[in-house]
């Protein structure tokens, strides 16, 4: 938790969050529909941005492409 949590803290209030996440995390821009899905997901998460954000960020550390190197 701590690690997404620092990740996330460095986000709050950045209007480019989810494209700066992408690139922080997974060294890409993120498609289009990433980008809705991210959107849509922090629009109706918790109204404490840094909250959310961190949640979206450990999900993204937990997911297959960070885990895993092709």
């Amino acid at each position: 938790h701590g690690q997404a949590d620092a990740i996330a803290s460095r986000m709050v209030g950045r209007a480019d969050a989810v494209d700066a996440l992408y690139a922080l995390v997974f060294n890409r821009p993120p498609d289009d529909s990433e980008t809705a899905a991210a959107q849509k997901y922090l629009a109706r998460a918790d109204p404490q941005q840094d909250r959310a954000l961190a949640r979206f960020v450990r999900g993204m550390i937990s997911s297959n492409e960070f885990l895993y190197v092709d």
